[in-house]
């Protein structure tokens, strides 16, 4: 299922072959313009003090069921 409102936590579907297949983004921002909607992405658990904030193609991504024990860190 894509994401649809922000909030959500998302993964790659089919990630690059140098990425991490498990990295998880919280959705920042749906944005609904002309005929390729995209979102605002963070990366959860870099480590990083302030992660980047990337614009991806929705149809890029896919909501995972993540238990809350699993976003600490």
């Amino acid at each position: 299922m894509r994401p649809n409102k922000p909030g959500q936590v998302a993964k790659f579907h089919t990630p690059l072959p140098d990425e991490n297949p498990n990295q998880l983004y919280v959705v920042l921002e749906i944005i609904e313009v002309d005929e390729r909607p995209g979102a605002d992405i963070k990366a959860l658990n870099t480590g990083l003090s302030f992660p980047p904030i990337n614009t991806v193609s929705l149809y890029d991504l896919e909501v995972v069921e993540v238990d809350t024990a699993d976003l600490v860190g």
